[in-house]
């Protein structure tokens, strides 16, 4: 893979930290069409995690995420080199500093978590059909699924789940959302600085 490619993640790596939240866009058909049904910019959120005792003299970086075989633990620079899309960093703001080491904790306990399918289908739904979602859901025959993911959801997360549930343990958030976030939602949080392009 041409070192072109990593240009601007090579122009920012330093700067990562453990925690920093990464945003995925793909260029993959049936990524695009999640991203059109649901009125998303973006369709996966990721986490960094720096390990300086093991990175060695190249620093590698890490991600967190969950992805569809589960949670697990990916080099960042591979990850970049096989996806075809464009990617883009969010610091998190100074406030997190002292929550940097306690978000990592959170991330690495989660390693091994299954994959909420049933979380990403309401996730779906619930931004295919809008606000009227969740109503439409308690009120139908569909109680019932809804009931059901609630209960998976306490032992699988999907990728911005995964990522809210690392920083809400810490108990650092400025509010508590309702419902796991969607890719997009995470930007509502409002815990991070502006974003860097990095593929």
């Amino acid at each position: 893979m041409s070192n072109n490619k990593l240009a601007l993640y090579n122009k920012y790596k330093d700067d990562m930290k453990t925690g920093d939240l990464l945003q995925w866009q793909s260029n993959v058909w049936y990524k695009r069409l999640w991203r059109w049904v649901t009125h998303s910019k973006v369709e996966h959120s990721s986490m960094v995690l720096r390990l300086q005792e093991y990175q060695g003299p190249d620093k590698r970086r890490f991600i967190l995420e969950s992805r569809d075989h589960g949670t697990v633990l990916n080099l960042l620079s591979k990850r970049l080199e096989e996806f075809d899309g464009e990617v883009k960093w969010y610091p998190l703001d100074d406030t997190w500093h002292p929550y940097r080491k306690r978000t990592g904790e959170e991330m690495l306990k989660m390693i091994g978590r299954p994959y909420n399918f049933a979380g990403f289908v309401k996730l779906t739904l619930r931004h295919a059909i809008g606000v009227k979602c969740r109503k439409i859901l308690n009120k139908t025959v569909l109680k019932w699924f809804v009931d059901w993911v609630n209960q998976v959801g306490k032992r699988e997360v999907f990728c911005s789940e995964y990522c809210y549930l690392a920083y809400e343990a810490t108990g650092h958030m400025r509010f508590i959302l309702t419902d796991p976030p969607s890719p997009d939602d995470m930007m509502t949080l409002k815990i991070f600085k502006d974003g860097k392009k990095i593929l």
